[in-house]
């Protein structure tokens, strides 16, 4: 059986720094009941460099980061955090961002982010 070595796009992951504290959920001290049981292991920073090692058997092309609940207060800072990922690391290639669909400011929110 071969593996599989072409391109790939990761079209689903997550980059965080829990101690800047944005995401309310990965404190220290919060534990929410979570679908998936204990997540203290995820607890801690990932980013692209951590990624591209934990990939580094396959032809990663490209990324997709997927929203964090990052604090709704600052919900446009979770994609200029992206950016300066990007900047710095050249990942990732596109976000997917959060928006609360029924505050009255998401029409302002999403004009931002285009």
């Amino acid at each position: 059986m071969s593996i599989y070595k072409g391109p790939i796009v990761d079209g689903h992951h997550h980059f965080w720094e829990p101690s800047l504290g944005k995401q309310p959920w990965l404190l220290p001290e919060v534990n929410i009941p979570f679908r998936y049981g204990d997540y203290s292991s995820i607890k801690r920073t990932y980013l692209p460099p951590d990624l591209l090692a934990d990939s580094a058997a396959f032809n990663i092309v490209g990324t997709v980061t997927m929203e964090t609940e990052w604090d709704e207060d600052d919900q446009l800072g979770e994609m200029v955090y992206m950016q300066r990922m990007q900047d710095e690391f050249g990942l990732p290639n596109a976000c997917v961002a959060h928006a609360v669909l029924d505050d009255p400011a998401v029409g302002e929110l999403l004009e931002r982010y285009s």
